[in-house]
């Protein structure tokens, strides 16, 4: 994930996070950090911790455009190399 995310928006680097919760599952976040701000579709996004602890209190709410657009742009970069190790997996 941390190769797609990368040719996919360029982050400077990640921050990775296993959330507790109660539930008997594990997730884990991956957060692209960038050092100054970047945009996509029009949307800017700041990094105002850069280089310190994320801040697990900080909002940022995007429309359902945006989601779908950010969806998009990951799946089209991930697509070869889900093809590549699907090709492997048939061999």
């Amino acid at each position: 994930m941390r190769e797609v995310l990368t040719a996919a928006f360029g982050p400077q680097s990640f921050d990775y996070v296993f959330p507790s919760t109660k539930e008997a599952h594990a997730h884990m976040l991956v957060l692209p950090r960038y050092a100054q701000r970047t945009s996509f579709n029009g949307v800017a996004f700041e990094d105002p911790q850069y280089g310190k602890h994320y801040d697990p209190y900080r909002e940022v709410v995007l429309s359902n455009e945006v989601y779908t657009k950010l969806i998009e742009k990951i799946k089209a970069v991930a697509e070869p190399s889900l093809d590549k190790a699907r090709s492997r997996k048939d061999s």
